[in-house]
């Protein structure tokens, strides 16, 4: 029954793991915010390169980091990228208009559907 179980789960992660999914992640603001950061991850365990029960920033994930660069590499011409791509690190480093105290407060209560 385990089998049986463990291939349905895998056969559906499959079918979600995909390149649109990993950019959303990234794009998502409460993801980037202190008290989502330094709540324990569930289970504990520690992420590459963490401490244990730390969460990380999604975009450090190489996993994730591959994914979404193969969706930019779909979605965004190329004479685009460098300008997204600066944008972008703004973003997850916090830093310029995304360093300010009201942009780092308010990911905490923005869906990435705004």
């Amino acid at each position: 029954m385990y089998n049986y179980i463990r291939a349905k789960v895998e056969k559906r992660w499959e079918m979600l793991n995909i390149p649109l999914h990993a950019l959303a992640y990234v794009l998502t603001p409460k993801y980037y915010h202190p008290s989502w950061l330094l709540t324990p991850a569930p289970g504990g365990g520690a992420p590459p390169g963490g401490v244990v029960g730390s969460r990380r920033k999604p975009h450090l994930d190489p996993e994730v980091l591959s994914s979404y660069m193969k969706a930019l590499d779909k979605l965004v011409p190329d004479e685009e990228f460098a300008m997204l791509w600066k944008h972008l690190g703004n973003y997850t480093l916090s830093t310029d208009p995304f360093g300010s105290m009201h942009a780092i407060r308010d990911r905490e209560n923005l869906s990435s559907l705004c």
